[in-house]
């Protein structure tokens, strides 16, 4: 059985994954707020560092993300990158999108 980590990626992301090393089903939200003063690129550059986490945490075979419907603007723009971190995340890793 493959291990998928299943992603609905925003500023706060929620994620679920059939962990089958460990017997069990996870899920929860992941923030990825930019602080005062920061640069909007840490959003991406945490992003990158939780998915470092989860890969070493549950190994996934596959990773899937919602394809959001962009309206324009910030969330857009957001949204757009952090697909990017997943898809370069997931080439590096050699794991199926």
């Amino acid at each position: 059985m493959n291990t998928i980590l299943a992603l609905d990626l925003a500023t706060k992301t929620g994620y679920a994954c059939n962990c089958t090393g460990l017997g069990s089903i996870i899920s929860g939200v992941q923030t990825f707020d930019v602080k005062r003063g920061e640069s909007p690129g840490m959003r991406f550059l945490r992003c990158r560092g939780w998915l470092n986490e989860m890969n070493d945490l549950v190994k996934p075979d596959i990773i899937s993300y919602e394809q959001a419907h962009h309206r324009g603007g910030a969330a857009t723009a957001c949204g757009v990158g952090l697909v990017t971190v997943v898809l370069e995340f997931a080439a590096l890793h050699k794991i199926e999108v």
